[in-house]
Order: C-alpha cells, then structure tokens, then sequence
C-alpha cells in the first residue's frame, strides 16, 4: 500500500510538471472530449470496481463541440482526478458526468452528493496541497485539483465548483471562441 501511495504521488508529481511546461512546448492536436471522456470513465471502473460513473452527452451537443485542439494526456489526467474525486468523496462511490450546451459553451459537470465542501475551503481547494477538513480522512496529496485547475486552464477553459445541500459538482467551461483556437 505504501509503494502505490508513492507511485501515486510521483505520478502526480511528473503530470504536474508537464502541466508546467512552457504551452508552446506541449503538443496539441485535434481531440474528441466525449472520447477522453469515455477513456477516463473506463479506467477509472478498471481500477476502482466499487465505483459508480454515469456519463451522459446531452442530444443537442454536436461532434464539431466537442472536438478541441489540446493535449489528450493531459486532459486525461484532469478528468480522471475530477471523477476519481467525485466517487471518492460520495457516500455512494458515485459520480455523474453530464454533458451539455448552454449559451454555445461546452459545460462539462463532474457531480456527487454527499458531503458538502465548507464555504471557506471552496476558496483554497485548487491551491498545491491543500486539503479540507473533510479530505482528511481519505488519502490523497493535495495535489489533484491544483493540477486539474492547471490543465485545464492550459486549454484556455475555465473550471468552476458549487457545494450546496450535500451536492457538489466541478463545471469545466470550455468557451465556444476558444475551443478551436489553441
């Protein structure tokens, strides 16, 4: 068990450093998020059978909304910390990942119920190692969300979180202007 902690944390470690590279430096190609998705929902039940992961792409999202220019790994890597945190911290192991289009915008929600995340940790939760009060108890390094918040910045998108009446849902934006530019 510690060797896989260490492994974990080193993983996470080498994913933050190339989440640091100078942009220019990352390879960015044609990516399908629904496929990214797809991939990271997979490996997560792989890995984690107790988990539960509904992922639904609403009807009216089209192929062309999907499709960014960007770095596969790394969006890999964001969303697999955004469900893996989601059935983690869910009384039910539970995660539903929906897929929607509002106002030309992509949204991406990652959403569990359960324990609500404290106003006051809402402001710190994407800082390096920061955990709240109600991570504590499980493991972790305080790494994943300043990593997910860093790439997906780095795609020019924008990741917001709510956590109100035991639901807490992380929205990432990628904005209509900005999906092809990158």
């Amino acid at each position: 068990e510690d060797a896989r902690n260490m492994t974990r944390l080193s993983d996470s470690l080498m994913d933050l450093a190339k989440a640091s590279y100078d942009p220019n430096e990352i390879s960015f190609s044609e990516v399908r998020l629904d496929e990214v998705l797809l991939e990271s929902y997979s490996g997560i039940i792989k890995e984690n059978p107790q988990y539960k992961v509904a992922l639904h792409i609403d009807d009216t999202v089209e192929e062309q909304q999907l499709t960014i220019q960007g770095n596969e790994y790394l969006l890999r890597v964001a969303f697999n910390n955004l469900i893996d945190n989601a059935c983690k911290y869910s009384p039910e192991h539970s995660c539903t990942v929906n897929v929607t289009v509002n106002s030309g915008n992509l949204h991406i929600d990652f959403t569990n119920t359960g324990i609500t995340i404290a106003e006051e940790d809402l402001q710190h939760i994407f800082e390096p190692f920061y955990r709240s009060k109600n991570s504590r108890n499980e493991k972790g390094h305080g790494i994943g969300l300043f990593l997910t918040e860093k790439v997906i910045h780095l795609h020019h998108a924008e990741i917001q979180v709510t956590s109100v009446h035991h639901k807490t849902s992380f929205t990432v934006v990628f904005r209509s202007g900005e999906i092809h530019k990158i």
